[in-house]
């Protein structure tokens, strides 16, 4: 996840979401990286949604370099990490807790 992926993601209107909502899943399973802006990205996402009281889930593989990138800078601790979207759906304990 670069900056151009990060300029898609930012076109997402956080707006457009059903008033109910109470998570937002991510698939991170096909990402190969994640750089600086990704994470500050993320950083940023979830702020936001915190302030709608939504939860921030990530669905990410067990060790790509996503998920080592998450864990060296220490924010794996900030982000539920699950390994399917089913377990982030049905909120079985994260793979960061495993």
């Amino acid at each position: 996840m670069d900056g151009e992926a990060e300029a898609h993601l930012q076109s997402l209107s956080i707006g457009g979401l059903p008033p109910d909502c109470r998570r937002l899943i991510l698939d991170f399973r096909q990402v190969e990286y994640i750089d600086s802006q990704g994470v500050r990205w993320l950083l940023r996402l979830r702020e936001v949604l915190a302030t709608r009281c939504i939860d921030l889930r990530l669905v990410v593989r067990e060790n790509s370099r996503v998920e080592r990138a998450l864990r060296l800078l220490a924010i794996s601790n900030l982000f539920p990490i699950f390994r399917n979207p089913m377990d982030a759906w049905r909120h079985e304990a994260p793979a960061a807790a495993a």
